[in-house]
């Protein structure tokens, strides 16, 4: 059987064509961009075997670990942090296997290293209000100088875990875990109705 085959269909992707009628169009504030089927890997590693961790990253994927908060890219691979002892790589889904097997080899020490490729769904979130979209949404305040480029936070999006990335001044990154991906669509939806939203 074909990986391709294998690759899950994505929530919000089918919610979003099923919503796009519904889209005002011209002159929104937000937009969401249902990213698809991505790889995730979470990466956990205690102090003493950080050093190996990073050098297994550099050798297979050419990333440094990210300070605190922050994320690290190169091309479709990116590396968030997310504790002082976890970080999330997302990369291509085609690659995850292939990855996680080559990190293993390449890290000789205790690290866990865990598959959740098809756990978790990946959205861009952007416009004009869409700072305001998430202000209403997450605890932690979004404004730029608590969330600004690069910066990774782990938060609530209401009663879903969110990971939320900003990628820049009016656009976000948002990985919530698969099986509230549907109720933090509709949440995000209800949330940007005043100001207009669409899909791509």
């Amino acid at each position: 059987m074909s990986t391709a085959s294998l690759t899950p269909v994505s929530v919000w992707q089918s919610l979003a064509r099923s919503t796009a009628g519904a889209s005002p169009g011209d002159g929104a504030g937000v937009q969401f961009t249902p990213l698809g089927a991505h790889g995730l890997l979470v990466l956990r590693a205690r102090d003493e075997v950080r050093d190996a961790l990073a050098a297994g990253l550099r050798s297979v994927c050419e990333l440094d670990l990210p300070d605190k908060l922050q994320s690290v890219a190169r091309g479709e691979y990116c590396l968030r942090w997310i504790s002082p002892d976890e970080w999330w790589l997302s990369l291509p889904f085609d690659a995850a296997d292939s990855t996680l097997a080559k990190l293993r080899d390449a890290i000789d020490a205790s690290v866990a290293l865990v598959d959740l490729s098809s756990g978790y769904e990946f959205m861009r979130l952007e416009g004009s209000k869409a700072r305001e979209v998430l202000m209403k949404s997450v605890p932690y305040p979004v404004d730029a100088a608590h969330l600004p480029p690069g910066k990774v936070v782990s938060t609530m999006l209401s009663k879903s875990q969110l990971c939320l990335r900003a990628l820049d001044d009016d656009a976000f990154e948002l990985i919530v875990r698969r099986s509230f991906a549907d109720y933090v669509w509709h949440w995000l939806v209800d949330a940007a109705g005043e100001y207009g939203w669409q899909t791509t």
